[in-house]
């Protein structure tokens, strides 16, 4: 019977791989790791058994489209691959995804090798040993159909050379020639300043928690070495060693700084290997020993990486010779489910269908944090009224900012070189690290740069912002870092929409300080002091107070007084459109905690600032 499925593949990180179970390899290879137009592919997969000839013996294999090894696609990152395979041989066959180059056949036996596995099965035994080891499907210099190409005197030449060996590992070498590895599992060599210094059956594992994985080779019998494989996700390699791992000690000697990402690993004989990676891709992802015959002996395991926040433990692997060791930090967002709700932080579809987080505390208290923009557009206490405010014309389609609740302006306070109030605002942020203390949510995001920030603002940095929620509160902690290698300058502020009756709108606190007042010309404000104790909206309002205080009072107009308090926000603003909005412009008021001067930091400095809003 000839069974056919059809699917597509969005490329999304070049180089992917496709193996397709049994004995057939097949190679997907990204060719250009760059944004190019993306187009559509299409290929016709025909699984068929064929007779293949290698040292002189004749057999049938399973192929692909009649090829050994099977065929090549070159598709480029943003790409849609659409294939139709089509099996006609009289094995079930499983489509499966890497998101690394797929290793090509490279052994080679005469006899059949579904019953080599079974009989290696259930005899408990290695499978006999292979014929012989192939370069591209093809032997060695010592047998007819070798693989050879020439080259040229004093050329440098770039190899991928790849163990597909199902039972063996290699060493390779040229004679009288020198090689350096530049790249290691599609992943370059070179991965300094990558943030690995954070570090964890079926086991569950919450989204983006940071996971650190031991495994231990201590079978009493007998050591050998284990190369162990990550199904959807790379990890950086930051410790080995021999004998037993120790907790206390050897977390000292992991490299930290430029680790290599990796998606197979090797377990030392007699020893131990150290792997981190971030909990990124939901899914049920398969580990196991890339030894087919260890698989299925049982030494493998699959960890859920769950939208889901939890706390967990993780047991022993189901074969003695390995030992997970748990390191982690942090929770992560999670998906409407009791266990999630009791932790206080869940993740639900916004306006626009853009991803939001939802944090509850124990006393009823929430918020609502929109990772574009990493903006907080809802802040209730108990008493369920909204403290925040979003204007009605704000849109939720990444096109421009959410207009409302407390947006972020970086790297630039208002008008400038670049962009109003710069980019943060107008990009997705992470979700990094989430937990729970004594009822209270706390959650962490990161933005760093790229492309889009480059283009206006062309330095390496990153901003991370901390968001606790409590009962009658809510802070954050703004961190920018500078991750280049010369130093940059910035400003920035939070533009608070803080939910009013701007009639019985007033603000204390500002009573001597100095002012730009940008009412009536915004680009030649006019310089002042504030001489009243209590400030009022009964126009449009539009200044700034330079060197304020570390807390000023609002009271909103609807029967709230809020305390603004803040950490190394060195200014404030003061902001109401009037009739420029007049749609909206009654009910709501902003109170800015600001940066207005520049910050001026040199390579690995960081600054920080704090802001915490509460009701009485």
């Amino acid at each position: 019977m000839t069974m056919q499925n059809d699917f597509t593949l969005d490329v999304k990180k070049c180089p992917w791989r496709i193996t397709i179970l049994k004995t057939v390899f097949l190679l997907l290879n990204g060719k250009a790791c760059r944004t190019a137009e993306a187009a559509v592919k299409k290929y016709q997969f025909d699984i068929q058994v064929k007779n293949v000839s290698r040292l002189c013996h004749a057999k049938p294999i399973v192929t692909v489209n009649g090829r050994f090894p099977g065929p090549t696609i070159y598709v480029r990152e943003g790409d849609r691959v659409m294939i139709n395979v089509t099996n006609h041989a009289k094995y079930n066959m499983s489509i499966h995804w890497h998101g690394l180059k797929q290793y090509r056949n490279g052994e080679w036996w005469h006899t059949d090798v579904e019953k080599i596995v079974k009989q290696g099965t259930n005899m408990g035994m290695p499978p006999n040993m292979s014929d012989a080891h192939t370069i591209n499907g093809k032997p060695g210099p010592l047998f007819p159909y070798t693989f050879a190409m020439e080259v040229e005197s004093g050329k440098t030449y770039l190899l991928r050379i790849i163990n597909a060996a199902l039972n063996d590992e290699h060493f390779f070498a040229i004679a009288g020639h020198n090689m350096t590895v530049v790249e290691v599992d599609a992943v370059c060599t070179l991965t300094a300043n990558l943030g690995t210094a954070h570090g964890t059956r079926l086991s569950k594992i919450a989204f983006n928690s940071t996971v650190e994985l031991v495994l231990q080779d201590t079978n009493l019998l007998t050591v050998e070495s284990h190369p162990f494989h990550l199904h959807g996700y790379n990890f950086f390699f930051v410790g080995t060693g021999n004998g037993n791992f120790d907790p206390v000690k050897d977390p000292a000697k992991y490299n930290l700084v430029d680790p290599i990402e990796r998606n197979t690993i090797g377990v030392p004989t007699g020893g131990w290997t150290a792997i981190r990676f971030r909990a990124d891709n939901p899914g049920v992802w398969f580990m196991h020993c890339h030894l087919e015959l260890h698989t299925s002996w049982g030494l493998k395991m699959a960890f859920k990486m769950a939208m889901v926040s939890m706390s967990f433990s993780v047991p022993s692997l189901n074969y003695p010779n390995l030992r997970p060791t748990k390191r982690y930090s942090g929770m992560a967002f999670a998906t409407s489910n009791q266990e999630a709700v009791s932790l206080g932080v869940k993740i639900t579809q916004g306006e626009g269908n853009l991803p939001k987080l939802v944090l509850t505390s124990d006393h009823g208290s929430e918020a609502e944090i929109y990772l574009f923009g990493g903006c907080i557009t809802s802040w209730k206490v108990s008493s369920g009224r909204d403290l925040l405010f979003v204007r009605p014309d704000a849109v939720f389609d990444k096109k421009k900012p959410i207009s409302g609740g407390i947006p972020h302006c970086f790297p630039q306070f208002g008008p400038g070189p670049m962009q109003q109030h710069g980019f943060a605002r107008n990009l997705d942020w992470s979700l990094v690290e989430s937990e729970n203390v004594e009822g209270n949510p706390i959650v962490t995001l990161e933005l760093k740069d790229g492309p889009y920030s480059r283009a206006m603002w062309d330095f390496s940095f990153q901003a991370r912002y901390k968001v606790i929620l409590n009962t009658k509160s809510i802070s954050t902690k703004l961190t920018v870092t500078n991750k280049d290698n010369k130093p940059f300058s910035f400003s920035s502020a939070l533009h608070s929409y803080f939910r009013a009756s701007i009639k019985g709108v007033s603000v204390k606190g500002l009573k001597g300080r100095k002012t730009l007042n940008k009412d009536p010309d915004p680009k030649n404000p006019i310089e002042g002091r504030e001489e009243r104790d209590v400030i009022t909206f009964p126009g449009f309002v539009d200044c700034v107070y330079l060197d304020a205080p570390d807390e000023v009072h609002l009271d909103n107009g609807l029967g709230d007084v809020i305390s603004i308090k803040n950490t190394n926000w060195s200014d404030a603003v003061l902001w109401n459109p009037h009739l420029q909005m007049e749609a909206c412009y009654k009910d709501f008021v902003c109170v800015e905690n600001a940066k207005i001067g520049t910050v001026q930091l040199e390579p690995a400095q960081s600054w920080m600032a704090k802001q915490h809003l509460s009701i009485g």
